[in-house]
């Protein structure tokens, strides 16, 4: 065999005595020794018995002579010509160790011999004939084809032949041998001459494995016959892969199938030429043949962008969501094209597959796009998400954690409470915004379930969770109220602070003046969360007395009370409170200060001119983000103030993010003649949700003057996405 006579490892034959049947019988067995892989005829056989000489002395008193592929065994020493164990025992060891070294005929004194001139047997190899087939070549040992073994002369001669053994083993393995199998019998299926080659060849068409579609498909090459063509074409039309694709149409144009001709575009996808690449795609799309589609799915991992942007445009436009989803677990996708996959997957496809876009999205996508995939999940409740949520609460940006908490909290699964929790409790100490928020979102989750339920929550060794169970009873009031409400007067008097707080923060909820006169008995509470949760429930009811109770609240010591009173004297409109909330606008604290800013907002007139410099000025250079944005929510109520414009464009280069974006958008709607060039600071900015907006503001406002700070956008921006959309507005104008 040709890989045999090739390799490192090459073979002797020695006589050993073996246990054979019970009885002991002497036999040539094959050892191997190492030798230069290209050793081949004379200088193999030298090799070969120079280590048979080592380790069988025997075979010294012989002489080997060679020519071609025929050898003499002589005997050197002319008294042993009649000795066995030179001419029968040491001769035969010399016979088996030539026919391996590939030598054709032997002969011994000059008379021809063969495997039954010596006594003994010798033990050969035995190799299934698919690891023989030419141009292999087996030079010594036993071939197995279906229940037949035969010698390798034999079993070449049979194949010659076309045997019917042969062909009948050829194809029990074509129905049921493993693909490395049907593909090497495929690359030599006319070495068995089968009477009917297409109806073997039509099964393997389609077989699960494409490594065996394609073996075939190269096998059926040239062929015209109607029955192949049939199932060639059905592969154009569904075989999921382009490589078999392209092999079908080029079978179906050479037999005459010329509609199939503008199917030779999918073959100029593999070209090296981008733009040989670019043009076929393009003529695939606008071919709009679904047939097409998956040909575009190994475009996402070239090299150029502009091939990876049509392989995009390709799957987007066959809608072939699930191929999407599958490529989106490809860790050498471009981060760019995988993220606009992965949108694309979340906003148009259905179950498991509309899930891996969003959980992609929230894991590994930017903050844009993990906003976007949490947002999908909550909004169209899509089932599978909740992990890749929870791991998104880990992520360090807080907007996408509280999207991703809000997500959970439309999901409605209680398996999020716990991680929920640990933010929460991570939370404390920092921003009382963030914290707040994710509490609501939790508590949702278990406002969602039935009271049996969140009183079993209720119980939690996690004390946050049982604290978010506690407060979400305010929820239950409707249909449980007597239950509920004594629930929770019973765990006022909890010795666990953080129980009372959550029990008074449920109470504070519901809308009962009997009860919001009960908590006020405990309105000098030693705890400032306690006496917190009173300012809401005062806030939340109809007393009388609230506005002066709220008032005199507001001076509390501690900033958790002074922010909840504010916060009900925002909600109540409590219009005497308005000077002493001025008074409090630059409180240290910027939880209390935020909402003191709220509350002056909710009570002012919008656009007074008396307070146009307290919002431009106070609030829009306040430290807190969240504050900025209100004054410029506010400093948009002045659209003919001829400074309106140059304010709010001074906050397009704020720190923030949040304030920049939010700066855009109302320069967005700001008809003033210089809020295009304002808008247009932006563009430069280093966060792609800043540029964005800085796009859509300028898209809106449609002002001319805008064009060359536009085309020097185009020219530095590298985004994809962003390119697009400044060229979509360039041309807008």
């Amino acid at each position: 065999m040709g890989s045999v006579a090739s390799a490192a490892e090459f073979q002797i034959y020695v006589p050993l005595t073996v246990k054979h049947g019970g009885q002991a019988v002497e036999v040539y067995m094959p050892q191997t020794f190492k030798a230069h892989g290209g050793l081949t005829g004379s200088a193999l056989v030298d090799a070969a018995m120079s280590e048979l000489s080592k380790v069988y002395a025997d075979v010294k008193a012989l002489d080997v002579s060679v020519k071609g592929a025929t050898a003499n065994i002589g005997v050197r020493d002319a008294a042993k010509t009649t000795d066995p164990a030179t001419v029968d025992r040491a001769a035969g060891a010399v016979y088996h160790t030539l026919k391996a070294a590939g030598v054709s005929a032997v002969t011994l004194l000059k008379r021809p011999v063969d495997d039954n001139h010596f006594v003994r047997g010798a033990s050969l190899i035995v190799l299934p004939f698919t690891a023989v087939m030419p141009p292999n070549r087996l030079k010594y040992g036993l071939v197995r084809f279906g229940a037949v073994v035969a010698s390798a002369n034999a079993f070449y001669k049979r194949l010659a032949e076309g045997d019917v053994e042969i062909r009948r083993a050829a194809l029990s393995l074509l129905n049921g041998g493993s693909p490395a199998i049907k593909m090497a019998l495929l690359e030599r299926i006319r070495m068995f001459k089968f009477y009917d080659l297409a109806k073997n060849l039509i099964p393997r068409l389609t077989d699960p494995h494409i490594g065996v579609r394609l073996k075939a498909l190269a096998a059926v090459k040239g062929s015209k016959n109607k029955d192949i063509l049939k199932v060639l074409e059905d592969i154009v039309a569904t075989d999921p892969s382009a490589d078999a694709k392209i092999l079908a149409v080029r079978v179906l144009v050479n037999a005459g199938e010329n509609r199939y001709k503008r199917y030779l575009l999918l073959e100029k996808l593999k070209s090296g030429k981008v733009a040989v690449v670019l043009k076929a795609a393009k003529g695939l799309i606008a071919a709009n043949e679904p047939k097409f589609g998956t040909a575009f799915t190994g475009l996402l991992l070239h090299v150029d962008a502009a091939v990876r942007e049509v392989g995009l445009r390709g799957l987007s436009h066959y809608q072939l969501y699930s191929s999407m989803a599958e490529a989106l677990a490809n860790s050498t996708l471009n981060a760019g094209i995988a993220e606009r996959l992965a949108k694309v997957v979340s906003d148009k496809a259905t179950g498991a597959q509309q899930a891996k876009g969003v959980n992609w999205l929230v894991t590994k996508g930017s903050k844009l796009g993990a906003l976007h995939g949490a947002r999908v999940a909550g909004d169209k409740r899509v089932a599978g998400t909740t992990p890749a949520l929870v791991t998104a609460l880990k992520r360090k940006e807080p907007r996408v954690r509280l999207a991703a908490a809000k997500a959970l909290s439309l999901l409605r699964d209680p398996a999020a409470l716990e991680p929920m929790a640990t933010l929460i409790r991570e939370l404390k100490g920092g921003d009382i915004t963030e914290r707040e928020a994710m509490e609501r979102f939790a508590i949702k989750i278990v406002e969602a379930q039935t009271l049996e339920q969140a009183i079993k929550i209720s119980k939690s060794v996690d004390v946050t969770v049982r604290q978010l169970a506690i407060k979400s009873l305010a929820a239950k009031v409707d249909k449980h109220k007597m239950k509920v409400v004594s629930t929770l007067n019973m765990r006022m008097n909890d010795s666990d602070v953080r129980i009372r707080r959550a029990a008074a923060f449920a109470l504070a909820r519901i809308k009962d003046d009997a009860v919001a006169r009960r908590l006020l008995d405990k309105v000098n509470d030693s705890d400032p969360g306690v006496r917190a949760e009173i300012a809401f429930a005062v806030a939340n009811s109809t007393l009388k007395a609230a506005p002066a109770i709220l008032v005199k609240m507001m001076s509390d010591s501690h900033k958790l009370v002074k922010r909840a009173a504010v916060i009900g004297l925002r909600l109540k409109k409590v219009m005497m409170a308005l000077p002493k909330l001025k008074m409090l606008s630059k409180i240290r604290y910027p939880a209390v200060r935020l909402e003191v800013w709220r509350a002056i907002a909710s009570m002012s007139t919008k656009g007074d001119a008396n307070d146009f410099d307290m919002w431009s000025t106070d609030a829009l250079y306040d430290k807190a983000p969240d504050i900025r944005v209100l004054a410029i929510k506010m400093l948009s109520a002045y659209p003919a103030d001829q400074r309106t414009a140059g304010s709010i464009g001074g906050a397009v280069i704020d720190t923030s993010v949040t304030v920049k974006v939010a700066a855009l958008a109302a320069l967005g709607v700001l008809k003033h003649p210089n809020a295009g060039m304002e808008a247009a600071r932006g563009l430069f900015d280093d966060d792609k949700e800043v540029k964005l907006a800085a796009l859509q503001a300028i898209e809106k406002l449609k002002q001319v003057a805008v064009k060359p700070r536009l085309k020097e956008f185009l020219k530095r921006e590298k985004d994809v996405e962003l390119k697009q959309k400044g060229k979509s507005v360039l041309d807008s104008l």
